[in-house]
């Protein structure tokens, strides 16, 4: 992984950060929500610094999909990935619904 890729790819983070656009719609949302993509974008590039550059392929993985979560879907924070809500604590409230064929 080249280095230029990854600042690259921070530069392109912290631009999404600044011209964030909240679906909420209020300037306060909008403003928590930059704050928090610029904020997690720092936190995790200063962590990831040393990692190993087996590691790094999968650390910009990671970037490049919550990058592309925030920018199409509106998403700024981490989503859990393939997990049903049935099992995450203190989603009790939404069932994985029951189709015809698995009564």
């Amino acid at each position: 992984m080249s280095r230029s890729r990854v600042l690259n790819l921070y530069r392109r983070i912290l631009q999404e950060g600044k011209s964030w656009v909240s679906r909420e719609g209020d300037l306060a949302a909008r403003q928590e929500e930059a704050r928090y993509i610029i904020q997690e974008a720092q936190s995790r590039f200063r962590e990831n610094r040393y990692l190993p550059s087996e590691q790094v392929d999968d650390a910009v993985r990671e970037a490049e999909l919550r990058l592309y979560y925030a920018s199409h879907y509106g998403i700024p924070y981490e989503r859990l990935h393939n997990v049903d809500p049935e099992y995450v604590p203190g989603v009790g409230s939404l069932k994985r619904p029951v189709f015809d064929d698995e009564e």
